[in-house]
């Protein structure tokens, strides 16, 4: 057993050698990777401004859900990934948690999409057709069928005051967010997204603008401000993480 400390809560997490590959490598990720979104995570749970609501989506093994249900935040995880869920709810039972897992993909439609992934590093799973091209040149590719919905199909469930919102699905970011046009205007929740293709930031940069929010790099601390990139200076970033905050 691993035991990690996350802003005064304590984690478990299994380490058996039937899976050490697997858990090893979340014992050791949950907080010492994508450290700038961890930081920022930690000081807003430490802060007045802590979410009441968080949405994980691309969830992957739910680490990243994890660190805010130890914390009582309400949280939704959407990972359509099978093999993912059932780690992810081991992790749960684990810290006698209750996961709200939607195990469907996010997009700007409904119906259902191709979803490819390595078997070991599914969180490099995708629906975006450039991004699979890569990943079969490199990899083995495992492929199955998902539902897709929008983020806005959940509003009704909505009640939060201050919501945070995740998105790390492989180059799929801009569809989910065209998906949540409307949680986007009625919750205006800060957005934690990744970009690691600067060709995709044009239009991540043109869909926040329009939508009267700023773009600034991570972490974002008590000592630090949004400290909010224009155009030239998000597509020329070498961040691959960035948070969204309304203006």
């Amino acid at each position: 057993m691993w035991r990690i400390n996350f802003s005064g809560k304590t984690i478990l997490l299994p380490l058996d050698s039937e899976k050490i590959w697997l858990e090893w490598d979340s014992a050791v990720s949950i907080i010492g990777h994508d450290i700038d979104v961890k930081e920022t995570y930690r000081h807003l749970i430490e802060s007045t401004d802590k979410p009441d609501l968080f949405i994980d989506i691309g969830g992957n093994y739910g680490t990243h859900s994890l660190l805010f249900l130890v914390h009582g935040v309400a949280t939704i995880t959407f990972e359509p990934n099978s093999l993912c869920n059932h780690f992810f709810r081991l992790l749960c039972d684990l810290n006698g948690l209750k996961p709200n897992l939607q195990s469907v993909a996010l997009g700007e439609r409904h119906g259902f999409v191709e979803l490819s992934y390595p078997a070991r590093d599914t969180w490099h799973g995708s629906t975006d057709t450039k991004v699979i091209n890569g990943l079969a040149a490199n990899h083995e590719l495992l492929t199955e069928s998902v539902e897709q919905k929008k983020l806005d199909d959940y509003l009704s469930s909505f009640s939060a005051k201050n919501m945070l919102i995740k998105i790390d699905t492989e180059g799929n970011e801009l569809t989910v967010l065209k998906g949540a046009i409307e949680t986007l205007k009625r919750f205006r929740p800060k957005v934690i997204f990744e970009s690691c293709n600067a060709e995709d930031r044009i239009g991540l940069f043109d869909f926040f603008t329009l939508h009267d929010y700023q773009i600034g790099t991570l972490p974002l601390t008590s000592a630090t401000s949004l400290g909010a990139l224009g155009y030239d200076a998000f597509r020329v970033s070498t961040s691959s993480n960035f948070i969204a905050i309304s203006k």
